[in-house]
């Protein structure tokens, strides 16, 4: 399996994705059609920007709902401007017992440089959601 190496710290990767640069900047993104339990999720994983690659003026990792009627809702983002591994989380319980597509997004930076935005998603995974008391 392939794997990304990110401030030296290596994980299976499970995505590794590059936002366009060629006739102008913007982003990509991996569409995954869910159907969720009636139990109160989280989508829980690790992005980063790949060793090796220009700093340049960082990675915006988004994830996204997108309703059955195509309503797109933003639930996770990170900024992600040095080579490292960091959590990216976000609540789906709006949608529990609902037909969703979830759409993991990599974007380019601030200042839409897109050079070195070498993204990467690992350990991504649904788990229950945390009840509030417990934050």
């Amino acid at each position: 399996a392939a794997s990304s190496a990110c401030g030296g710290h290596t994980k299976p990767r499970g995505l590794f994705m590059h936002p366009p640069y060629k006739g102008g900047t913007g982003y990509t993104f991996a569409r995954y059609s869910l159907a969720l339990p009636s139990e109160a999720l989280q989508i829980r994983c690790a992005v980063g920007k790949t060793d090796g690659s220009d700093p340049g003026d960082g990675i915006l990792f988004k994830a996204v709902v997108e309703a059955a009627d195509g309503k797109r809702t933003e639930i996770a983002r990170r900024l992600v401007t040095a080579h490292a591994w960091h959590a990216l989380e976000g609540a789906l319980t709006p949608w529990a017992g609902k037909a969703i597509s979830l759409l993991l997004l990599t974007d380019v930076g601030e200042k839409g440089n897109s050079v070195g935005d070498w993204g990467a998603w690992a350990d991504l995974r649904l788990e229950p959601a945390e009840p509030a008391t417990a934050r």
